[in-house]
């Protein structure tokens, strides 16, 4: 593509084998026939029925050139791919729903696996199959980086189970958690501990700011069990939570919870986990739990499933297999790559680059700072790290690689988290610190913790005041766990000796909050170190002024 001529005329255009091949193929069609060449009759196999022409020889083209008619185009949808050689799980959890609609039981469906084997796509799937058998399904996932303030797997599940939007302002979750309560769906007496779990006022509750932090997390829990209890007598009710090997002790807790309520009422609690990291086996009673171990594809399955996207290369199709050694997210990613048979990449990290080298520049650009944000992510802030406010990813959500956030609108998820990661590391340094410092400016106004966590990533030197001022929001808001996992962070980073000493010192409230008499003391020794020249103050904090 140039622009050609002289100064006193010029033209833009297109030159190529491309533009050439296009040409002819147009000169070949009939009227009302579509002519394609071989490598866009492979792309569309999925979708589109063809009859073939043969092979044809194209003047200005040195190699004749496959191409075929187009005779009709078949409906797509985001799940057209039939889930293949899982139907053993799928029969297995099929009687777990069986008999919690038959015996009013539910259990634990473990689906424990490495990355890219398919658990998400499993879940899915077992989500659905739930669903037309007449169960209440919810959904949550816990994630490693870019989560806002408070949402984590337990409060989203319940925004579900209450009906109480889960993106929306306060103003708008009241109004829903009260309409819920009216509905028997939470007990009015469980209002204050629902509130706090939705991140709502509390509207000048003094007895509830009287608690200790151990008898609000103890109410917060047993009304959230309560909701689940509510629900599952009513109806059976299913609930998945996906990649628990990033989820806190809060989180882990809640399910097991969920869980130990599985023995006596129609609840069946889906959770996946890769195997590095699984922080259920072993750890919650072996009879609460069916576990599913998803093995590679069988040969036959994945054949399969090639075939479907390269039906005109069959020869193709199977080295694809062979390469991906029976991982489904290898061999998609494969299958979507434009692989020709020249080079089959040997790696999914290579495929996952090359799918992204193939997008427009500025996808690409795109695909790149949502890998800055997270897993998960806002419309609005990606539009604003790629200085476009219309800016729309409609190939990367076509091609697979991004999807929408079927619970939040305005918000676009990775399809799984090794492509997020293959887009991150692609990012020279300097281009990764500056997204993360634009990033953390669209957060300065709305969540202290991301404000910190990507000036962190920015290699900023404000985060460790940043990591004080999330510490401080946190404690605040009644979290003296998530302020002092801030404040660990925050002390690890180069900061001026009054920033350490308020970090110490906020640390040694929150431990003795938490009855936590030793770490407390140790909290304030170090506050004293830090202080250099503030002794006085330093002393007040402990009380031996």
């Amino acid at each position: 593509a140039a622009t050609t001529g002289s100064t006193s005329h010029r033209n833009y255009t297109v030159t190529g084998d491309a533009v050439n091949l296009a040409a002819r193929l147009t000169d070949l069609a009939r009227p009302g026939e579509t002519v394609i060449s071989g490598d866009m009759e492979r792309a569309s196999a999925s979708f589109a029925e063809t009859e073939s022409l043969g092979e044809l020889a194209i003047r200005g083209l040195s190699n004749a050139v496959r191409a075929a008619k187009l005779v009709a185009l078949r409906p797509m949808t985001s799940n057209a791919q039939a889930l293949l050689g899982r139907d053993g799980e799928r029969q297995r959890f099929a009687r777990i729903v069986d008999r919690a609609i038959a015996e009013r039981r539910g259990a634990v469906a473990l689906v424990c696996a490495d990355p890219g084997m398919g658990k998400s796509r499993l879940a899915e799937t077992l989500m659905a199959d739930a669903l037309r058998k007449g169960a209440r399904c919810h959904s949550a996932a816990v994630l490693d980086f870019g989560v806002a303030r408070g949402h984590d797997a337990i409060e989203t599940l319940a925004c579900s189970l209450l009906d109480v939007p889960h993106e929306d302002a306060a103003q708008a979750r009241q109004p829903a958690l009260e309409r819920a309560i009216s509905a028997g769906r939470a007990d009015a007496g469980d209002a204050p501990y629902l509130a706090d779990l939705l991140l709502l006022p509390q509207a000048g509750n003094s007895l509830y700011d009287a608690m200790d932090n151990e008898a609000r997390r103890g109410g917060k829990l047993r009304a959230f069990i309560d909701v689940v209890e509510r629900a599952a007598r009513s109806n059976v009710t299913v609930m998945l939570v996906e990649d628990v090997h990033w989820a806190s002790e809060w989180v882990v807790g809640g399910l097991r919870a969920i869980a130990t309520m599985a023995e006596r009422l129609p609840i069946v609690l889906i959770v996946t986990t890769r195997r590095d990291g699984d922080p259920i086996s072993g750890h919650w009673p072996a009879a609460l739990i069916e576990r599913f171990d998803l093995p590679p594809l069988a040969r036959e399955d994945a054949l399969a499933l090639a075939r479907t996207h390269l039906a005109g290369s069959p020869d193709l199709a199977a080295r694809c297999v062979d390469r991906a050694q029976g991982n489904p997210l290898f061999l998609m990613q494969l299958l979507r790559s434009d692989t020709d048979d020249s080079a089959v990449p040997a790696t999914i990290q290579s495929v996952v680059l090359a799918r992204l080298d193939r997008l427009l520049p500025a996808d690409k650009v795109a695909m790149q700072a949502a890998a800055v944000i997270g897993q998960r992510f806002p419309l609005a802030l990606l539009r604003e790290l790629v200085d476009d406010a219309r800016y729309m990813p409609a190939a990367p959500i076509a091609r697979d690689l991004l999807r929408s956030d079927d619970r939040d609108p305005g918000v676009l998820m990775f399809t799984h988290a090794l492509i997020r990661d293959g887009a991150y590391a692609s990012l020279l340094h300097a281009s990764r610190r500056a997204l993360h410092e634009k990033a953390a400016g669209w957060y300065s106004t709305r969540d202290p913790t991301l404000h910190a966590e990507h000036l962190d990533r920015a290699e900023n030197p404000r985060a460790a005041e940043a990591y004080l001022a999330a510490a401080r929001a946190e404690a605040s808001a009644r979290r003296p766990e998530a302020a002092l996992a801030l404040i660990q962070r925050g002390r690890q980073l180069e900061a001026a000796a009054p920033i350490r000493f308020e970090l110490a010192a906020l640390a040694g409230d929150l431990h003795a909050e938490l009855d936590q008499g030793h770490a407390s003391i140790a909290a304030f020794e170090q506050a004293l170190a830090d202080a250099t020249g503030d002794r006085d103050r330093a002393r007040a904090w402990i009380g031996i002024a």
